[in-house]
C-alpha cells in the first residue's frame, strides 16, 4: 500500500478560494490534480492547509466532489502558549478517520 511516491504540497486553500483569483487557473489546478490522483491513487499523496473551517467549506463548496475525490483528511493543528513563552504548533491528529471527523465537527468543519 505504502512506498515510493510524490508528495504534492499544493499549499493555502485560501490561495484557491480567495478575491482576485482567477477561477478558471483554479478550476484547471483542481481538475490537473483530480486526474493526477485517479492516475497514480496510491503514488501521489496531496497536501493543503485551511487557515479556517470557513475557508475549507468554501473550497469544498465551489469544486463538488473534490473531498470524496480526493479523500481530504482533516488534521487539526491547534497552537498553544509555550511555558517558556512565544507560541508553538500541537498537533492533535488521531490515527482513525472517525476520530479526525469527530474532531472537525466539533471545530465546525461539516461533512
Amino acid at each position: 500500500m505504502f512506498g515510493p511516491g510524490i508528495v504534492v504540497n499544493f499549499g493555502y486553500f485560501k490561495v484557491l478560494v480567495g478575491e482576485n483569483v482567477c477561477g478558471d487557473s483554479v478550476s484547471y489546478l483542481v481538475s490537473t490534480l483530480t486526474s493526477l490522483l485517479e492516475s497514480f491513487w496510491e503514488k501521489i499523496w496531496l497536501v493543503g492547509a485551511a487557515d479556517s473551517c470557513d475557508t475549507y467549506l468554501k473550497f469544498v463548496g465551489r469544486f463538488s466532489g473534490v473531498e470524496k475525490a480526493w479523500d481530504l483528511r482533516i488534521i487539526l493543528v491547534a497552537s498553544y502558549k509555550s511555558p517558556i513563552g512565544g507560541f508553538g504548533l500541537k498537533s492533535s491528529s488521531k490515527t482513525s478517520a472517525e476520530g479526525e471527523r469527530e474532531r472537525a465537527s466539533d471545530m465546525g468543519f461539516g461533512d
